[in-house]
């Protein structure tokens, strides 16, 4: 069993945006992923993309999304089976752009070309090389005629077919945004100049010059071309006229790296650390997730996700959509807690302040006090505030402090009717009238507490990687789940443990080589069920977990990249079919990926053979989506045993080489070794014996013999 990512809440520090007009639909990267938002319906969903590095270029046109990463590989991915079926590297690559079904991507300087294969398989293939620029190109504009600009100040012209491009204007500033509109060239350039050229006496002649007086970092030129919106190196975003310097609309954006039109010019959407929409008619903001990178903790609050960063700030997460549906900055420390009451919630920051917050977000109520705090629990009634060496109990309604303690180093709190029950690194105490104390049989780390009925669940993880559960405060049963210390290191570093109701879920970083890879895994009854890593590189992610009251199995992890949330993986959703004509009409129009992906389906052996013999069976096997991996094989073996050898047997070959499927060599391999011992005692297949001879359970000699 394994689960698969299913929502994105908050972005990563540096976010890139893409926005397709004609579907309304905004594409938003977040570290490695790229989620997919409808902003006036209301929903998201992440794709099926996994870069092997940050994102930093995304482009779209209808049914095909570009995407670049940071070590210059490119990656092509179809929005309508919602697969990826292209990827290549190009590390001099600083910027990609799809324009009429084509890739336009710069390369030291030049502009290259490529084209799609007819087949419906993506292969990559270069068409043209063009010249003209003499510096790295930073921007790269689609339409009729493709604008480029270069970090030397050069604006250029392409004209499709072409060989090498026109020259329309010198700077000795760097052009940020283009375009043409009536024949006219509208240009934004770095240091605030706003110029118009148009060709007279065929060369490009510059017919108009407005000073902003603002040195830019970015800039977006509306479809008419009056208005242009400019973000200044102080992060004002600008809106304003192209025939004069005089601002339309001002606001501040410490976050934001880049600004662009949408929605034919009603909103501005603001890129950076984090992302906004802004309808500057209003001038308001339809969602604001800036600065909402590094996510400490959330809980699941009625039809909303609540998280609290590292900055301070609360966001209010609409789960549908995705989008932040109030943002409040009240905190100036990272929170710490928060906790769901009726109607109302509240949020506590490691310096003492607690605020009191109706469904909205509006603060109701503030609890302060002097003293740090490290975990924080409360009822409707009482707030029980810990730190390293104390317990506060408040009343919240009076705000006035009605009892402390003298504590030792906390781990969990919970408020239970009249009692606090509190989890120190040393033992489990519970306050009521008189205080009661447990032992524990070693120092604790990690610790959780529910109430289940009448009864209270507590996990307690001790510093050796076995867990302890408790019920109330009697020992019912531990296990280990984090592996055993090696000379005092240990490899492994527990971030979280979480209760369910048949056992617990815990989070922790792993060292590998350079890096800490951040794992979940779920015990159930002491034995483990799931386990997955959330990220590769893991960071400063405080890997809190949180669970959600749904019918499907869900969690949620708050990393350095915003809020995961991932569900046990289902079927695959990339293509369906009602019939095997269906499937057959689209392999006879070249459609190779969705024909191989139908035979998986109906597990059909005429289909799968039309399959390979029509295409390639490398590329097929690339790109076969991951959940239809191990169906296929016995398809594919079927096809083998009636006579395709060669192409079922590369096919097979390159399934075992694909690394995004943890243990696929091994699967396949023991899947396959039968088929090939057959052969052995048969006639044999001369290419199996060659290229997966390891897999056969003859002797050396045996198979010496046999090849003679």
């Amino acid at each position: 069993m394994s689960v698969e990512l299913s929502a994105l809440y908050g972005t990563s520090s540096v976010t890139v945006s893409a926005y397709n007009e004609s579907t309304g639909e905004l594409f938003q990267s977040t570290g490695r992923h790229i989620k997919k938002i409808k902003i006036r319906a209301g929903t998201s969903s992440v794709l099926k993309l996994k870069t092997e590095r940050d994102i930093k270029i995304v482009s779209v046109e209808n049914n095909l999304l570009l995407v670049l990463d940071v070590s210059g590989r490119i990656y092509l991915y179809n929005l309508e089976y919602n697969t990826e079926i292209g990827r290549m590297s190009h590390k001099a690559c600083n910027t990609v752009c799809l324009i009429n079904g084509q890739v336009y991507l710069e390369y030291l300087g030049y502009l290259q070309i490529w084209n799609r294969e007819v087949t419906g398989i993506f292969s990559f293939q270069k068409y043209k090389h063009i010249t003209g620029h003499q510096d790295n190109i930073s921007m790269i504009i689609p339409g009729n005629k493709v604008l480029t600009g270069s970090d030397d100040g050069v604006l250029r012209v392409y004209t499709p077919g072409e060989d090498t491009s026109t020259l329309i204007l010198r700077n000795k500033a760097v052009p940020l945004c283009a375009r043409i509109i009536n024949s006219v060239v509208y240009c934004v350039w770095s240091t605030g100049e706003i110029s118009k050229s148009t060709l007279v006496n065929g060369k490009w002649t510059v017919i108009d010059r407005v000073y902003t007086l603002h040195n830019l970092i970015s800039a977006s030129i509306s479809v008419y071309g009056d208005m242009v919106v400019l973000l200044d190196t102080q992060h004002n975003i600008i809106l304003q006229s192209t025939s004069d310097n005089k601002p339309i609309h001002k606001i501040i954006s410490t976050s934001t790296d880049s600004v662009q039109f949408i929605e034919s010019d009603e909103w501005v959407l603001l890129s950076g650390n984090g992302s906004a929409v802004w309808e500057w008619k209003t001038n308001s903001l339809l969602f604001n997730a800036m600065n909402s990178a590094d996510q400490r903790v959330c809980v699941p609050y009625d039809n909303l996700f609540i998280s609290g960063s590292g900055m301070g700030d609360i966001f209010l997460w609409e789960r549908g959509s995705s989008l932040c549906t109030n943002k409040v900055s009240e905190h100036t420390s990272p929170i710490i807690s928060i906790i769901p009451l009726d109607k109302k919630f509240l949020t506590v920051s490691s310096i003492g302040t607690c605020t009191l917050h109706n469904s909205s977000g509006d603060i109701l109520k503030c609890i302060t006090t002097d003293k740090p705090i490290s975990i924080a629990d409360s009822d409707n009634e009482v707030l029980a505030l810990c730190g390293l060496t104390y317990l506060d109990v408040y009343d919240i309604q009076r705000s006035k402090l009605i009892q402390s303690y003298d504590i030792n180093l906390p781990l969990a709190v919970k408020v239970l009717n009249t009692s606090v029950v509190i989890v120190t690194m040393y033992g489990i105490s519970v306050y009521k009238d008189t205080v009661y104390t447990v032992d524990t049989p070693e120092q604790i780390l990690l610790a959780d507490i529910t109430r289940s009925g009448s009864t209270y669940k507590i996990s307690c993880l001790g510093e050796s990687g076995m867990l302890y559960e408790y019920v109330d405060t009697e020992e019912v049963q531990e296990y280990r789940v984090i592996p055993g210390y090696v000379n005092g290191i240990g490899k492994c570093t527990p971030l979280c443990i979480k209760n369910t109701s048949e056992g617990i879920i815990i989070s922790y970083k792993v060292l590998v080589r350079d890096r800490e890879v951040l794992k979940v895994s779920e015990y159930i009854s002491g034995q483990e069920v799931f386990k997955w890593t959330v990220l590769d590189k893991a960071g400063t992610s405080s890997g809190k977990v949180f669970l959600l009251n749904e019918p499907n199995w869900s969690v949620g992890i708050c990393t350095d990249e915003g809020i995961l949330l991932f569900h046990e993986m289902g079927v695959s959703i990339a293509w369906s079919a009602d019939t095997p004509q269906e499937v057959k009409y689209k392999i006879s129009q070249g459609d190779i990926l969705s024909g191989i992906i139908g035979a998986t389906h109906l597990s059909d052996t005429y289909l799968m053979k039309y399959s390979l013999c029509t295409g390639d069976p490398i590329v097929l096997a690339k790109y076969l989506p991951c959940d239809l991996v191990i169906k296929c094989v016995p398809v594919v073996l079927n096809v083998l045993s009636q006579g395709l050898i060669e192409r079922s047997l590369l096919f097979l070959y390159e399934i075992m080489k694909r690394e995004d499927i943890p243990g696929i060599k091994q699967k396949v391999s023991v899947i396959l070794s039968h088929t090939i011992n057959t052969a052995y005692d048969t006639t044999g297949y001369t290419d199996a014996l060659i290229q997966f001879r390891y897999l056969s359970q003859k002797t050396q000699e045996t198979q010496e013999t046999q090849e003679i």
